[in-house]
């Protein structure tokens, strides 16, 4: 059964001082890969402690089989693929997750725990998101539909969506007053390619001539 955002961010906290223990690979149970494979059998996803390399390789692992979507949204994994050598001086990478501006990892500082919201000192690779995996009822502090802002790095366009429908954005005097009226609540803004979001939504549904100041 899908989870909702909240039920995810709830499970994430009863994770925090634990050790992720890992059903396929126990040795290597705490490492920050682990708390990504124990994430994953909470979502339901099929197979999760399969074996998809190291922290530095397993968002490309994810989305190679369909499992994650490339970009930022609800429910986001974040990937290092720089830092984290061990003893022998080879890098694995690093790799956590974030709802909004709260983060959760394992192993930071070589603890073998789960932490939240500890300072973050690694850069960030790659940002993919298992927000196909999240219930369609994820609702915002109010009771509201979850909403966010998609940007489009190389149109320059800027949408807002529920995940379901979309609205283009015409003018910086809505957008100032999404972003004032949603800041306070955290809402992402998901960067995103033009063509990616049509792909998701359809050409029709992200036609400028939608404007949400016409719903």
């Amino acid at each position: 059964m899908a989870k909702t955002i909240e039920e995810v961010r709830q499970w994430l906290d009863s994770m925090v001082n634990t050790r992720p223990y890992d059903k396929q690979d126990p040795i290597n149970s705490g490492q920050c890969v682990s708390l990504i494979k124990t994430l994953l059998e909470f979502l339901g996803v099929p197979n999760p402690y399969a074996a998809r390399g190291d922290a530095k390789d397993y968002g490309d692992a994810l989305l190679s089989q369909g499992i994650a979507k490339n970009g930022s949204g609800l429910l986001n994994v974040h990937v290092n693929r720089l830092d984290g050598k061990d003893g022998y001086g080879v890098i694995h990478g690093h790799i956590w997750v974030t709802i909004g501006r709260d983060l959760w990892q394992s192993n930071y500082m070589n603890d073998l725990k789960v932490t939240k919201n500890t300072p973050q000192s690694f850069a960030i690779s790659q940002t993919i998101n298992l927000d196909r995996w999240l219930s369609n009822n994820n609702s915002n502090s109010k009771g509201g539909i979850k909403m966010y802002i998609i940007q489009c790095s190389d149109t320059g366009h800027f949408y807002v969506s529920n995940g379901v429908d979309i609205r283009y954005i015409k003018t910086t005097r809505v957008l100032d007053a999404y972003q004032s009226k949603w800041a306070k609540l955290g809402l992402p803004i998901d960067v995103m390619y033009q063509g990616e979001v049509d792909k998701e939504f359809g050409k029709n549904a992200t036609n400028p001539n939608r404007d949400i100041a016409k719903c």
